[in-house]
């Protein structure tokens, strides 16, 4: 599975959507049948805060948080991981700028990085 790099802008207070889709060296989309995913975002890679996760199943085995409402769909032979985080959990994010990965595992342990990048959060003005 090829690593993409994507920068992110989050509108904080509003619904952030998106679709990452994971591609093979030959730009074709790799099958997530039997594979999850999650996605971290820190102010430094180095730091262990964790200024958000997101999760494609409630619970992750890898222990990093239990009961988490799933903001990641898989999409199984597409490719595609859809992300939808609504407007009332942006709102409460207050970081300004960090760095996020995006893998995908398995039940055997198999952990593939797909995407990495940066995380800039616009801060809202209306409320």
């Amino acid at each position: 599975m090829k690593c993409a790099n994507l920068n992110l802008r989050i509108l904080q207070g509003s619904n952030f959507e998106g679709i990452f889709t994971v591609r093979d060296a030959g730009g074709n989309p790799v099958d997530l049948t039997g594979y999850e995913a999650r996605l971290q975002a820190r102010e430094l890679t180095n730091l262990s805060t964790v200024l958000f996760r997101w999760l494609s199943i409630i619970y992750d085995p890898g222990g990093l948080e239990a009961l988490v409402d799933p903001v990641l769909t898989m999409g199984g032979a597409a490719g595609t991981i859809s992300v939808l985080v609504i407007g009332a959990v942006t709102a409460a994010y207050s970081f300004t700028i960090g760095s996020y990965d995006l893998e995908v595992y398995d039940v055997s342990g198999n952990v593939y990085r797909v995407c990495q990048g940066y995380v800039e959060l616009s801060k809202e003005v209306t409320r």
